[in-house]
């Protein structure tokens, strides 16, 4: 007989992923085992198991879930800023990222590293997951400069500023003289002002279907 769910089944689920990224953070993903899990969990091995048959479910659903909200964030901030003008959507954008990351340390890390370990099609869904969020950024990019941003280049100048975002987890923090607003302002005016000046071209002889490395584009 299947054991009854509790009531807060999910909750529990959420904690658990909690304690999880924190685990998988601080000592790598290969190096924290189920028991190590359930002790941080302050759960036994078995009642773990009820909730995640394996470390790597566990793992995806963390990645899953954090992706998932990334696209639907992107989504929703370019739903939402359709009427205003182009670079305050592209400020507003960058603004909602870096409000997101301001928590998201430990699990950037994770997502950097993590997927390796997922079954091939795990690490598509996040794949895909990430390349919708960099299509977004794309979006956002070519409505600010449809002259320099097109079909050649809308990728590598979206990846190139999900970069400036997505590795401030490394260095940027709370408690400095720098908040993630005032970065994201930051890097908005860069982009604003310097687009225009640049004139970077990605030949057609060099134009592949790229797809994402692992974890670059949360």
């Amino acid at each position: 007989m299947s054991r009854t769910r509790a009531i807060d089944y999910e909750q529990q689920r959420s904690k658990i992923l909690s304690k999880a990224i924190e685990a998988f953070a601080q000592r790598g993903y290969a190096s924290a085992g189920m028991l190590e899990l359930a002790r941080q969990c302050e759960l036994s091995k078995a009642t773990l198991y009820h909730y995640y048959p394996t470390k790597e479910a566990m793992l995806f659903d963390a990645l899953n879930r954090y992706t998932l909200r990334l696209q639907e964030l992107a989504q929703s901030t370019e739903e939402s800023n359709r009427s205003i003008e182009p670079a305050q959507a592209l400020r507003a954008l960058l603004r909602a990222f870096m409000q997101e990351y301001r928590q998201s340390s430990q699990v950037h890390l994770v997502l950097l590293n993590g997927p390796q370990f997922l079954a091939p099609e795990q690490r598509q869904i996040i794949n895909l997951q990430e390349r919708a969020v960099a299509n977004a950024f794309g979006r956002a990019l070519h409505r600010c400069f449809p002259q320099q941003v097109n079909g050649r280049n809308e990728f590598a100048l979206s990846m190139t500023l999900l970069s400036a975002l997505n590795f401030s987890f490394a260095w940027l923090r709370d408690n400095g003289s720098l908040s993630h607003q005032h970065y994201a302002d930051w890097i908005a005016d860069l982009w604003l002002k310097g687009v225009p000046n640049s004139e970077f071209v990605v030949p057609n002889s060099s134009l592949p279907n790229p797809s994402l490395p692992n974890s670059s584009a949360h």
